[in-house]
């Protein structure tokens, strides 16, 4: 099957220095290389609201004069959200002497709350993972480092005014920082697949308060020096990976009702293994339940549950274990939460793992989050006590356009190695979804808070490769749940049955498949997938 590219992508300029190549786009200078090598990923301005969401801009007085080895670049980015309303005049430049420099004159025209306002700098991971990293700090002082293999839980690189490293290709690489502290995260941690380089820096106080007529000035100046190589070989090596199929499950929708007729056919058909439902321990939980069990028993799936309790979580476990032990449930596996925390905190695991157990020794028991990587990252468990690790996914969490959804798919090898550096159980990743569904960033009880998470591309070809190469990338876990049964973004009912992405995953899982192989070529990349009968099923991207 043949997966076509059916989304138009923004159009974007070729730029040039003398050894430099980049792109500019909307606003954005992307891929900066020197020959083959990726530099630095994208370098932009940000205005991020004060549940750290990213606030869209329009752009006007937009002007670009570029020739053979120099550009300009002139434009006004407006940026309006709720009572968000901020400009910023951008310059972008490069030279003749394979300098680029981009700069932001930023204003407040009201007053408003934000996380973050002012420059990022991402940087590509294949090319500077592991490089030795020289950080020159507004102190005058250096630090010598590593950018990170293993995902980073903290900030790797602090209080920068200057970075200095070679590349493998030995191009000297300097960036230079000013306006205001400059620090960087591990992006990866997100699901971005870069290491992002931003101002203010997060120990100080956040959201914070900014007034009218409020300036901000800030830059970004990278120069290269590119050294002749000795010997420079180009050798193809074929891009060829098999392994086996994880097992895929679906989540629940948003407003779970019991499913039609029509949506239990719909789900029949795609051989789900386990079906994702979440209960809130402050809300009417058994009801839920009893529209959950039904549903998944129909469309043939075990439960994957997650449960949300509260502080008074013993009764509240003792009431679910009472409840499952009057019926007959097929229950696979168990995350426990608590509302309160984003990670399982060790008290409610210490006290739910064994009573569980007790009564139900083969209903898995996890330890993890509901939210991003970053939150298990930075609280890994510190005993023993659970059979899986588990937390979500989605590649929208700081930028939306296709180009950073697909690249995204990359950080998923990078998430598995670093859970692999502290547990060898297997893990779980649930739910992967094309789009942020919670206010993951919002305080307090606003965290468990659903967002409109439809995304019309989901039910496009482009949705369906992605699907596909983001299966390939979660090869080493043991278990996914992708999207949703029913809704806007859900898989059957709407435009669910006639979409691409079911169409995709139908016949994927009427396959059977066992194992699959990603091939990368002149002509594209093919996924193919093989079953225990012997037959293969092929998919042909052209992403």
């Amino acid at each position: 099957m043949h997966i076509p590219f059916d989304i138009d992508l923004p159009a974007s300029v070729a730029l040039y220095t003398k050894n430099l190549t980049c792109r500019y786009e909307e606003g954005s200078l992307r891929y900066i290389k020197a020959g083959n090598t990726e530099i630095v990923r994208m370098i932009y301005g940000a205005v991020r609201d004060i549940n750290w969401g990213t606030v869209a801009f329009t752009i006007t007085d937009e002007h670009i004069r570029h020739d053979e080895d120099s550009f300009t670049i002139t434009y006004t980015a407006h940026y309006r959200q709720d009572d968000i309303v901020y400009e910023a005049a951008c310059r972008i430049e490069g030279g003749p002497d394979d300098t680029i420099a981009f700069q932001i004159n930023g204003k407040a025209l009201t007053r408003f709350k934000a996380c973050r306002i002012g420059l990022c700098v991402h940087l590509p991971v294949k090319e500077c993972t592991g490089i030795p990293v020289t950080v020159t700090h507004p102190s005058g002082e250096s630090t010598i480092t590593c950018f990170p293999e293993n995902i980073s839980p903290n900030q790797p690189l602090s209080e920068i005014e200057q970075l200095h490293w070679t590349t493998e290709n030995n191009t000297a690489v300097q960036l230079h920082f000013s306006g205001d502290a400059f620090e960087a995260e591990d992006q990866r941690n997100w699901m971005d697949h870069s290491y992002k380089i931003y101002s203010r820096l997060l120990a100080l106080p956040f959201p914070f308060e900014v007034n009218v007529g409020e300036a901000l000035q800030q830059s970004v100046r990278l120069s290269v020096d590119i050294k002749e190589n000795e010997t420079e070989t180009a050798v193809e090596i074929p891009d060829i990976e098999t392994s086996i199929v994880s097992a895929i499950g679906i989540s629940a929708a948003d407003e779970p009702a019991l499913l039609t007729a029509g949506e239990i056919e719909a789900l029949q058909a795609l051989s789900l293994m386990h079906y994702r439902a979440e209960l809130d321990f402050e809300k009417d939980w058994q009801s839920l339940f009893n529209i959950h069990c039904p549903n998944a028993k129909a469309i043939g799936a075990a439960l994957e549950l997650v449960l949300f309790f509260t502080d008074n979580y013993r009764e509240e476990i003792k009431e679910f274990i009472s409840t499952i032990s009057r019926g007959k449930y097929d229950i696979k596996s168990i995350l426990p939460q608590h509302k309160g925390y984003k990670v399982t905190p060790p008290f409610l695991q210490e006290y739910f793992y064994p009573l569980l157990k007790r009564s139900f020794p083969s209903i898995m028991v996890g330890y993890g989050t509901d939210i991003y990587f970053t939150e298990l990252n930075r609280q890994r468990p510190q005993h023993d006590e659970f059979d899986f690790i588990s937390f979500s996914l989605n590649p929208q969490v700081h930028s939306f356009d296709e180009k950073t959804i697909l690249e995204n798919i990359e950080t998923i090898p990078d998430i598995i190695q670093t859970i692999r550096s502290f547990t060898d159980k297997p893990v779980f990743v649930s739910p992967v979804t094309f789009k942020k569904r919670k206010n993951h960033d919002g305080a307090g009880s606003a965290r468990h808070a659903l967002v409109n998470n439809f995304d019309a591309r989901q039910n496009t070809w482009f949705g369906a490769g992605w699907f596909l190469l983001c299966l390939f990338q979660l090869r080493d876990v043991q278990q996914v749940t992708f999207f949703k049964t029913t809704g806007d973004s859900g898989i059957a009912g709407t435009a669910g049955e006639n979409s691409p992405l079911y169409r995709v995953l139908a016949q994927l899982q009427s396959f059977r498949a066992a194992t699959m192989t990603k091939s990368v070529g002149a002509s594209g990349t093919q996924i193919i997938f093989n079953n225990e009968a012997g037959k293969e099923l092929k998919f042909q991207l052209s992403l």
